[in-house]
């Protein structure tokens, strides 16, 4: 009967650990930007889907949000639902560059 109880004992201290470890709350880091408020390198990159270019000279003088994003960026996915916002309002331009 004792060779199941360790086991057994050990199997559910596992299930316990990490039943809490998915309970609990992410850690929520804010670590702001160095490049807020900053010039935008000089770059030209191709428009998805179409033989233009788009240059950031082209937005000299006017706002807009330059969003460099990876697939493998888990803050990236975070942010991605109030860009599609901002994108949707129109309030401002929305550039994605995907690194």
């Amino acid at each position: 009967m004792t060779r199941f109880l360790l086991p057994a004992g050990v199997f559910a201290l596992l299930v316990t650990v990490l039943f809490i470890g998915v309970q609990r709350a992410p850690e929520k880091t804010v670590i702001p930007s160095a490049l807020i408020g900053k010039p935008a390198p000089v770059f030209s990159l191709p428009v998805l889907g179409s033989d233009a270019q788009f240059a950031a000279e082209s937005m000299r003088g006017r706002w807009y949000v330059l969003n460099v994003w990876g697939t493998w960026c888990a803050e990236c996915r975070n942010e991605h639902e109030t860009l599609l916002e901002i994108a949707r309002s129109r309030a401002l331009p929305v550039i994605g560059l995907n690194w």
